[in-house]
């Protein structure tokens, strides 16, 4: 059949087996550990086990929908209308995601719950199918109160190019393009903020904005050989090696030299400023898993990790679930010395999608940080709340009754915003990638100015302890009405 059954990098194999139709039916590591599979007879994979253990088993119905998979004890039941689109999901017999859809079969809606929210995310779409909005929503567990909401608009030109985005409580952003769409400029409102200019290939070789302008230029094999802009002190030149490995970035103020392995992974960095003359050596084992470094560690006879789960390194000590989810890391007491009960202690709680969803800190069995934190139905971080330890007014150390809270907004796989009680950080990308382009923050004060909240609404929005709004009565409404005017 011509397959391969193992590659060789550096001295370090990795093989596969097959089975007789063909299928790969046992991985084996650099390590020599183990992972296998197994198919029906039409091919589909009902089952495979990894390195570290873990079992994972898929059924499918008689028209190839997978319909049950279970991941040791979390058992996923997936359900379909009779147009075979998937309308939600049950885990452990608990409701997960919900899918809507409109008469066009196009999606709606997505939505959850995340401990307690619902969580929702909507998509609006124009008459040719393409999508012009996503909005995510967050509500409060009991009230339905509108806790977060968070909206990003898209418009196409005539060439069906989306051209056009309206990032939420920001003014449009209208990207220039030319010929199949390749970008010359970037405007933000009425206001041109970014202009490129660029070689035959279509390469960025200059961009301006502002008083500042970059220049790009690139090797003969079109890697990145340097970029300068006006303020010298922020030039940037790269050299690459024959393999195409960076081994070099050179800037006035320091310089920083990469090494690597035959395998091509990462074996050290060198770091060299004025007065400052650093390196950072890094080991691992065949397949990949850092060890402590012997020239640092001279006396560690670690050599490798067979199940990809690393135990220990020079720092802490962790441990995981049986998902290989990992669920405590400890302070690492060296050998020899004394334990004196001042370790900190992390540790990491899951929802039955793997997402973590509670974290606290402990040092002398006294909390020092605990987090919560919510998802969209995508997987996506929508919020965080954060309890620090703070002397309270009797004096007595505890955590702060009231969370701090972080709001999260997205478009698409894209963090755009980030939201607390003292600023709102956005940040617009290139198109189509996930390079920041700019930064915009913004004092939440006068966010709400822009916004025209009264002092009555943001108090209601921000005065739960959890996090959340409250509603006060129209009297007192009136009365900060009067007072603020």
């Amino acid at each position: 059949w011509g397959k391969a059954i193992c590659t060789t990098q550096g001295g370090l194999t990795r093989s596969m087996e097959y089975d007789a139709a063909g299928r790969v039916i046992r991985l084996t590591s650099e390590n020599g550990s183990h992972t296998t599979f197994r198919y029906d007879v039409l091919d589909r994979l009902i089952q495979e086990t990894g390195f570290d253990g873990r079992t994972q088993r898929y059924h499918h119905d008689l028209t190839g929908k997978l319909i049950r998979s279970e991941d040791e004890g979390l058992v996923t039941h997936w359900h379909y209308d009779e147009a075979d689109r998937l309308t939600h999901r049950t885990v452990n017999g608990e409701t997960a995601e919900q899918w809507q859809y409109d008469e066009r079969g196009w999606l709606t809606d997505i939505s959850h719950i995340s401990k307690g929210h619902r969580v929702t995310v909507h998509y609006g779409y124009d008459e040719k199918g393409r999508l012009t909005g996503e909005r995510q929503t967050v509500h409060h567990p009991q009230t339905e109160a509108l806790l977060w909401q968070h909206e990003t608009r898209h418009a196409y030109n005539a060439q069906g190019l989306a051209n056009r985005c309206i990032p939420d409580s920001l003014p449009a952003v209208e990207w220039l393009t030319y010929g199949s769409g390749y970008l010359a400029g970037m405007k933000l409102g009425d206001t041109p903020l970014v202009e490129y200019t660029r070689d035959r290939l279509h390469r960025e070789t200059l961009r301006s904005f502002g008083r500042y302008e970059l220049t790009t230029a690139y090797t003969p094999a079109g890697q990145l050989q340097s970029q300068h802009l006006n303020s010298l002190l922020s030039d940037r030149d790269y050299t690459w090696n024959d393999n195409g490995e960076l081994i070099r970035i050179s800037s006035p103020r320091q310089t920083r030299s990469y090494s690597y392995s035959t395998t091509g992974r990462l074996t050290g960095v060198h770091t060299t400023a004025a007065n400052l003359d650093i390196r950072i050596p890094y080991a691992t084992d065949p397949a990949g898993n850092r060890l402590p470094d012997p020239e640092l560690h001279p006396d560690s006879t670690l050599s490798m990790w067979p199940d990809n789960r690393i135990a220990r390194d020079a720092h802490y000590l962790y441990r995981y679930d049986r998902y290989g989810r990992l669920t405590e890391k400890t302070d690492l007491i060296p050998e020899g010395g004394i334990r004196t009960d001042d370790e900190r202690t992390h540790r990491y709680h899951y929802d039955s999608q793997h997402r973590l969803v509670h974290y606290t800190r402990t040092q002398y069995a006294e909390p020092l940080v605990e987090s919560r934190y919510l998802y969209d139905p995508l997987g996506r971080r929508v919020a965080k709340r954060v309890w620090r330890r703070e002397r309270d007014l009797t004096g007595w150390m505890s955590l702060s009754r009231k969370p701090q809270v972080t709001w999260y907004g997205w478009d698409g796989d894209r963090l755009t915003t980030i939201q607390n009680d003292r600023s709102r950080i956005q940040t617009i990308y290139q198109p189509g990638s996930f390079t920041p382009l700019i930064r915009v923050e913004t004092a939440t004060g006068e966010l709400a100015r822009t916004q025209r909240r009264s002092l009555a609404d943001a108090l209601q929005q921000s005065g739960g302890e959890d996090g959340g709004s409250v509603v006060f009565p129209p009297v007192l409404v009136q009365m900060l009405d009067r007072l603020e005017s």
